[in-house]
């Protein structure tokens, strides 16, 4: 008698872990789904974001000329 409680109570336990388990599992393919739809959206806004910075890039004409600071200059005229 108690060997047959004993062996139901540990079926009743599996079935439930089991019932649990595909549970997560759904919840994380959900979930999966979701965040490979992000990282579809973002690789796409990373080649967006790459096209603009080579036009970007295409249009650049070099540094741009900055005239030397005068500090230095009005210093060395009123030493001597």
């Amino acid at each position: 008698m108690i060997r047959t409680v004993l062996c139901a109570a540990l079926s009743a336990v599996t079935l439930v872990l089991a019932l649990a388990t595909s549970v997560v599992q759904a919840t994380n393919h959900a979930r999966g789904q979701q965040l490979d739809q992000l990282k579809e959206e973002c690789c796409m806004l990373e080649a967006v974001n790459g096209d603009r910075a080579e036009r970007i890039l295409a249009h650049d004409h070099g540094p741009i000329d900055r005239p030397a600071p005068a500090g230095p200059a009005k210093a060395a005229e009123a030493a001597p």
